[in-house]
């Protein structure tokens, strides 16, 4: 595997899983002579009634392989098939034109601005509130969140009354396979978290991101950052009363005792306001496409009045365009949730926002002021 160094922690791990647990016991004995297209054609058919290996704590949902794991394999033996042919070990690459299953993609739930409002407004979790506000306000990934460090956040009086408050996101908190640690010689990594065992096979990590663009300067609406200075006051003076006890890794998403928050302490809160408040079921990265999909929303009109746009543009990095959530959908919710009557009141709002104090678009902070006037 002679590009496994290029792999990141997680590729890594997730990788030489598909190899162990799919690739070496069906055709590992096999001559390279003898795979062409049409033997990986039928290898891909098998692996279709291949039962899936559990990995971990996580169950498949599907007893068998699913068409999105066989594409994952195909992925991974056309790179593998590729740097043959670079070794002049194979002519030509056998996975190349192989017919691959058809990936159903499944439709991701959403919540709708007003859920979304409605949900912040029942939350009685101050860490959960802050985490809806900061993925959805500022795009933020779960481990691009969760990896936070107060250096990286620029709040001050001066920038919160000119919108100009933002959070720098350079690294991610991740759990990681131990042996993919080693293996890879701890790359990309810079913190590595105490555990309690040594025997675990995981450990908690903060890393550089995946991609060099994921690293980018986010604005917040004030409010969000006016949420974070009341929670920075709150961390300070548990801080000082624990003194030593207190393990300070700088994390804005701290434990009680300054360890790292995961990613499933977010999620079974935001299960249990769900569920208690019976709101539409989402995952907790559904807000982040939530948030790009308005985004993408106001920035379509901004654009469609000649206003300027370019904040918008900067705060939608790694977009993963939402398909599921059809245009005239978006724009009959924005409509109804802030009752605008009549448009030629909208231009002028957003004319304000996007020209007087740019950086305030983000999130919930121009919306208000929109459905204000």
């Amino acid at each position: 595997m002679g590009g496994k160094t290029k792999w990141a922690l997680s590729t890594y791990e997730a990788n030489t899983s598909l190899i162990r647990n799919y690739i070496v016991p069906q055709i590992g004995d096999t001559k390279l002579t003898n795979i062409t297209t049409q033997f990986i054609e039928r290898y891909y058919k098998l692996l279709l009634k291949t039962e899936a290996v559990p990995n971990g704590a996580r169950r498949s949902k599907s007893k068998y392989l699913t068409p999105h794991t066989v594409k994952e394999i195909h992925e991974l033996l056309r790179c593998c098939f590729n740097q043959a042919i670079k070794w002049e070990i194979m002519a030509k690459n056998p996975a190349a034109n192989a017919m691959i299953p058809h990936v159903e993609h499944a439709q991701r739930e959403i919540w709708t601005a007003e859920t979304l409002f409605k949900a912040l407004e029942l939350c009685d979790d101050p860490r959960l509130a802050l985490a809806l506000n900061l993925s959805f306000c500022c795009s933020l990934r779960m481990g691009e969140m969760l990896g936070l460090t107060w250096d990286c956040i620029d709040i001050t009086e001066e920038n919160m009354d000119q919108g100009t408050a933002s959070v720098y996101v350079n690294k991610e908190l991740q759990r990681v396979n131990r042996k993919a640690l080693d293996e890879l010689e701890e790359k990309d990594v810079l913190v590595k978290f105490p555990t309690v065992s040594s025997m675990t096979s995981t450990i908690l990590v903060l890393k550089t991101p995946k991609t060099t663009s994921s690293v980018r300067k986010v604005y917040m609406p004030s409010a969000v950052a006016r949420m974070l200075v009341e929670w920075k006051q709150a961390q300070d003076e548990k801080i000082e009363l624990l003194g030593a006890e207190y393990q300070n890794y700088d994390l804005v998403f701290a434990g009680s005792l300054g360890m790292p928050t995961e990613a499933s302490t977010i999620n079974d809160a935001l299960h249990r306001l769900i569920k208690e408040h019976d709101l539409p079921p989402i995952v907790f990265h559904s807000l982040r496409h939530s948030s790009i999909t308005y985004l993408l929303f106001i920035g379509a009109f901004a654009f469609e009045f000649g206003l300027f746009g370019k904040y918008i543009i900067k705060n939608l990095h790694n977009v993963e365009f939402v398909s599921n959530s059809p245009f005239q959908v978006v724009v009959q919710d924005f409509q109804r949730v802030f009752h605008l009557e009549a448009l030629q009141v909208f231009p002028e709002s957003v004319h304000r926002q996007l020209t007087h104090t740019a950086p305030r678009h983000t999130g919930l902070n121009l919306w208000i002021s929109v459905g204000s006037q």
